[in-house]
């Protein structure tokens, strides 16, 4: 077998990410006339020092058409364009009750984005009640580099002649088609869907038993997993992709992450711990650690432990129903002597 070296060039844009918190105690008492700001403190993203960034929020609205709502617009210092995507989302501490998203190009001209109509007063005073502290949670990405480069990289070939590369096949068209479907399979509570023995067998090992041991029999079960966990296994199986709704839903990520155990999909497990890595907030995290520590994802299980260390402000109320007082105070004490 020869080697034939490849020169291969690749184009990307370089992101850093930062998880901005902010938290406004006695949020009912803040000024609530039209047009008059409060201000978040500055926060800049790793990787990109140069710009700070804030948050403004008119608790009043913004303008007067803007009254009976809420206005929230995050705010860039930048002297050149800068591409950002940004998602903020609003919690009682206990649960997030809104939260949206935007992707833009921010400029010395237009250096703020956000809504002059974000969410009713009314609804941030009933969802932040009784403690009347309301907590704003900006996720910020970045873009802080444009690369283009080039290497050389060494790629086995059967015929030194031939020089093309051959990739891995995909199945996107098979999914859920019944054209060439040599069996179905079906999950809990939910009717059979077409699949094919040779794709399943090749993804994992439990599903390639499965195809051996019902031999003869038209519909595989898997007793296990429900049938909207196991639609999403199979697409990822036939695509490579998961659903963007389950990205943003670290309870369907975790569904997804058991399934993946259970069949052995070491590659759809690790892509489900990326994704819950990536999306740690003060609003789960607790959880999040418990499912780590429960399902040995040692990866997860460091990052959830760095993200609550760095917040036990904020995690202090809810950490007290996982731990005693003597243990908090010895994790206070811990974390001071770092």
């Amino acid at each position: 077998m020869a080697t034939v070296n490849k020169l291969v060039g690749y184009t990307r844009v370089k992101k850093e990410r930062s998880q901005f918190t902010w938290i406004i105690n006695d949020f009912n008492w803040m000024k609530a006339e039209t047009g008059e700001p409060i201000m978040s403190p500055k926060f800049s993203v790793e990787g990109d020092i140069k710009r700070q960034y804030w948050l403004t929020c008119y608790p009043g609205g913004y303008r007067k058409d803007d009254s009976g709502y809420i206005s929230l617009f995050l705010e860039c210092d930048t002297t050149e364009e800068v591409a950002i995507e940004c998602k903020i989302s609003l919690t009682n501490g206990q649960s997030v009750f809104s939260n949206d998203r935007f992707l833009r190009r921010l400029e010395p001209k237009q250096r703020n984005w956000g809504w002059s109509k974000y969410i009713r007063v009314v609804a941030v005073h009933e969802s932040i009640s009784p403690s009347n502290k309301l907590t704003i949670i900006c996720d910020l990405t970045v873009a802080t580099e444009f690369q283009v480069f080039s290497r050389h990289e060494a790629i086995e070939s059967r015929d030194e002649s031939h020089e093309e590369v051959k990739t891995m096949p995909t199945y996107d068209w098979l999914f859920c088609n019944e054209e060439f479907s040599d069996m179905q399979i079906c999950g809990i509570d939910g009717a059979p869907v077409p699949g094919h023995k040779v794709v399943l067998a090749t993804a994992s090992p439990v599903f390639k038993y499965l195809v051996e041991a019902g031999k003869g029999v038209d519909v595989i079960f898997v007793n296990d997993i429900y049938h909207d966990v196991l639609m999403d296994v199979l697409q990822f199986v036939y695509t490579g992709d998961i659903r963007d709704e389950i990205v943003s839903n670290p309870d369907m990520v975790c569904k997804l992450f058991v399934a993946a155990e259970k069949l052995k999909l070491d590659a759809l497990r690790y892509e489900c711990e990326e994704i819950l890595c990536d999306n740690l907030s003060i609003v789960g995290v607790l959880e999040i650690l418990r499912f780590a520590y429960e399902h040995r994802a040692e990866k997860l299980k460091k990052r959830a432990i760095d993200f609550t260390m760095s917040h036990m402000e904020e995690l202090e109320d809810e950490m007290k129903r996982y731990a005693d007082p003597f243990m908090l105070d010895l994790i206070r004490s811990l974390q001071r002597n770092r």
